[in-house]
């Protein structure tokens, strides 16, 4: 649950990146893809770990 949340968070602060898209002539989708794809893995992986490290520890 806490994971989907943050994905999502990830997913809405990547309004920069679709403004860049939006307004540039050279911004290539692929490249807001993969750079929003990445936003979320990585906001995942660390929420949950330190998800995991909060539990083990307290």
């Amino acid at each position: 649950m806490l994971q989907r949340r943050i994905s999502l968070f990830g997913l809405i602060i990547k309004t920069y990146e679709l403004t860049n898209y939006a307004l540039g002539r050279d911004w290539l989708f692929i490249v807001v893809a993969v750079d929003i794809a990445w936003g979320m893995v990585l906001s995942s992986l660390v929420s949950a770990v330190t998800f995991l490290m909060a539990t083990k520890v307290f």
